[in-house]
């Protein structure tokens, strides 16, 4: 029944496998997380699945990954913003957008299988949304 790259929660307790459906990327669609750092900014995406694709980051990117670890840093200075799928006021991704003080969300659970590098999107870091425009 599952797929590759199926979105689940499992929960060992009771025995109950959830299925989430990724919704398809598409124009004004919204994604909601938690407001890591404040601020509202527009880029272009830059999916970070290998430390490879923190070289295509520049000053118009908002970067996406599932985690964010100390090998982003350097890439977040130029960064517009970032989402990140993981939630914890005690991660990189937390600690980074506060001293860098630069528009994030976090806890998204799946911002980084929906959006792909390339797509334009509005980072809504007071809202915690992330719309695709295009």
């Amino acid at each position: 029944m599952l797929q590759d790259e199926d979105q689940v929660e499992l929960n060992a307790y009771t025995g109950i496998v959830k299925v989430f459906e990724a919704p398809p990327t598409q124009k004004n669609l919204r994604i909601k997380g938690k407001v890591f750092y404040k601020g509202k900014v527009s880029g272009q995406i830059v999916n970070v699945k290998t430390d490879d694709d923190l070289t295509h980051v520049n000053s118009d990117s908002i970067v996406v990954a599932y985690s964010v670890t100390p090998q982003f840093l350097s890439a977040l200075y130029c960064a517009r913003g970032f989402i990140v799928d993981e939630y914890s006021l005690t991660s990189h991704a937390y600690l980074f957008a506060t001293a860098l003080q630069i528009p994030a969300v976090g806890g998204t659970r799946n911002a980084s299988t929906v959006l792909q590098t390339g797509d334009s999107i509005v980072l809504d870091a007071e809202k915690g949304e992330i719309i695709i425009t295009g």
